[in-house]
């Protein structure tokens, strides 16, 4: 509950005060069609999140880094090996500050058939995220501090 007044205490100074905090998470996909969805939350104009399961010899899995600062989406930045504390460090450290500085990433469309593939329909749907929606996003984050300060940190999720 403290940080949920605090919050509303900065966004009461400075409205524009979520525009400068990089909100990050990431997220595991592999050639299976499934998705780890642990801590996973879609926000989308139209939800087309399609999954196909499918048998394959060869399983592969893809971990990738997003975030979004403003209006302002940052990354996806692939890790190319386990994600563990040690490679995280090393992309807070090498990697990170390149994404901060170029956020316009080169796009092309194709079936995903391999890691390659899963990256470029990644970088697809990061050029499709509008800034209405992360408005939206926004938006959304500041009536959950006021849904989690009203029931004093308790569950809240229901409410919203």
């Amino acid at each position: 509950i403290d940080k949920c007044d605090w919050a509303q205490n900065q966004l009461a100074e400075d409205p524009s005060f979520f525009s400068r905090i990089l909100f990050t998470d990431e997220s595991t996909f592999n050639n299976r069609g499934g998705v780890n969805r642990h801590n996973c939350h879609y926000w989308s104009e139209n939800n087309s999140h399609w999954q196909r399961n499918e048998e394959f010899q060869h399983q592969w899995f893809l971990n990738v880094w997003a975030g979004i600062i403003g209006n302002c989406v940052i990354g996806p930045y692939f890790f190319e090996e386990n994600l563990n504390g040690e490679t995280y460090l090393m992309f807070l450290q090498n990697h990170l500050p390149c994404l901060l500085e170029n956020v316009i990433l080169e796009l092309r469309r194709d079936k995903t058939t391999s890691i390659d593939n899963m990256k470029i329909r990644i970088r697809n749907a990061f050029s499709e995220i509008t800034p209405g929606v992360l408005q939206k996003v926004q938006e959304s984050f500041q009536l959950r501090l006021i849904k989690c300060a009203a029931v004093n940190g308790n569950l809240f999720e229901h409410l919203c």
